[in-house]
């Protein structure tokens, strides 16, 4: 049965890692919330947007997602990055520890330190590298596109070796622990960590998923868990089919 909240999501247009991982948590705990989208490109939806967020004390702030709700008492809270929201909706609405065990300060631990490496260290280390691998991809020094920066094959070299040692991390997490990064049940830093590992486009990088087998594993099995449908096999990468599986199901 849906739980009824005051959650309202604010989002891009487009669906990233962080919108699709507060999105999964939500639905997996099968809460109700709605969702507004932002479009940043829109000028006059960008002031507005920044104007909301001046009147609550966020002077000047412009990041997204962001969520916002109601306290038990009535008090209303608005809440960004990605670690701080998947922590709140697990602590306020996971009544089965679903996502994040309760009563217990070890795994608590655990959980908390997983879940800031993945959006602290490994998620934004994939986003750079895929950057920048994808704006120099058809660059070179001798060659730059006109208005372009000419690849830097070390700095590449080093993004690329730096993401593989990063994923060799997760894999060697993975191969002793129960299936999961913590054990046999999927946590909120299962979540945020899957959203990154499962672009497909990491190959643009040079690296392929079936270099680390337990992740490619607990990617797959990461989808189903989810209950990510129609997918053209487990590593397409496409976001924008978890949020539309999704939308249709709970988003208002």
């Amino acid at each position: 049965m849906a739980i009824e909240t005051g959650i309202t999501l604010y989002r891009k247009p487009f669906n990233g890692t962080r919108e699709t991982s507060i999105t999964i948590a939500m639905s997996i705990l099968d809460l109700q919330f709605e969702v507004q989208v932002i479009d940043t490109s829109n000028k006059e939806q960008l002031r507005d947007w920044c104007q909301k967020m001046d009147s609550i004390g966020l002077e000047g702030f412009g990041s997204l997602p962001v969520i916002t709700d109601t306290l038990p008492n009535g008090d209303k809270i608005t809440l960004f990055e990605i670690g701080t929201i998947l922590e709140y909706i697990a602590d306020r609405y996971d009544y089965e520890s679903r996502i994040k065990p309760r009563d217990c300060l070890k795994s608590d631990l655990k959980i908390m330190s997983w879940l800031y490496w993945s959006i602290g260290h490994f998620g934004p280390l994939l986003d750079q590298t895929l950057g920048y691998h994808a704006a120099t991809e058809h660059q070179t020094e001798n060659s730059a596109i006109t208005g372009g920066q000419p690849r830097d094959q070390q700095v590449a070299d080093y993004l690329t070796n730096q993401l593989r040692r990063h994923f060799r991390i997760l894999d060697e997490l993975l191969l002793k622990s129960h299936g999961c990064m913590l054990g046999d049940r999927p946590t909120i830093a299962d979540i945020a960590c899957f959203t990154w590992a499962a672009v497909d486009n990491i190959t643009q990088a040079g690296i392929s998923l079936e270099e680390f087998p337990n992740v490619q594993r607990w990617v797959e099995n990461m989808f189903t868990w989810a209950g990510i449908r129609n997918r053209k096999g487990t590593m397409t990468g496409q976001l924008d089919a978890i949020i539309s599986a999704y939308s249709a199901l709970r988003i208002t």
